[in-house]
């Protein structure tokens, strides 16, 4: 360690390495000093494993705090029944934790989450007009009134509707100048994980393949 050095990719490795070693020992010595049969289960070493990864991220961010487990973010004292029932509440939690930084980035765009969606569906469409029942197929929020937020949008300029000519029962929707100019403004608004910073961008990348694996 003395003749690497500090800062370069394979002394922080060490240090890391070293660390976890010094913590297990430290966790393995705790036991035995409270005279109990020292095994180690998959619980103990699950726990231990989480134990480390905060620490470890605590160390490189030089706070005391790095994040918050999801059982302190929400109060709960009785443990899951297993890591799944876990994994589905905290998706729920970090959805609702996640759309209300998403709303913050569109401060001062008066328009919704669910009418940015819209925007930028019509935006990969342009300069072909899109359908309702395409909007509707495309939206995040499929549990939404489409044709509602197109009548807001249409409102505000920023999108127009036209009957179809091909088919009178149809309706187009084609985003305006002005919604384009929108959505060009918002675009340079930097994603609000990316400047959080709490995950790296492997880290990101790797969270994104599990969640399309978990859909299936």
């Amino acid at each position: 360690m003395a003749s690497l050095p500090k800062g370069t990719r394979r002394y922080d490795e060490i240090a890391r390495s070293q660390s976890r070693r010094s913590f297990f020992a430290e966790r393995f010595a705790e036991r035995l000093g409270k005279g109990k049969n020292v095994v180690f289960s998959a619980q103990f070493y699950q726990q231990s494993t989480n134990d480390c990864a905060v620490s470890s991220i605590r160390e490189a961010t030089g706070k005391s705090e790095a994040f918050m487990k999801l059982e302190d973010e929400i109060k709960q004292t009785k443990p899951f029944q297993d890591e799944f029932q876990k994994l589905e509440v905290n998706l729920i939690y970090t959805f609702h934790w996640l759309q209300a930084r998403a709303q913050e980035r569109l401060n001062g765009a008066d328009i919704t989450l669910q009418q940015y969606n819209i925007l930028r569906i019509l935006r990969g469409q342009y300069p072909k007009p899109a359908t309702i029942m395409l909007l509707k197929e495309r939206m995040l929020d499929r549990q939404c009134d489409a044709s509602r937020l197109v009548e807001r949008l249409v409102q505000k300029n920023l999108v127009s509707r036209a009957v179809c000519p091909s088919d009178r029962r149809k309706v187009d929707v084609l985003i305006t100048q002005k919604g384009l100019d929108l959505l060009k403004t918002l675009d340079k608004r930097e994603s609000f994980l990316k400047k959080r910073a709490t995950l790296t961008e492997s880290e990101a990348q790797t969270l994104n393949a599990l969640l399309d694996k978990m859909r299936g």
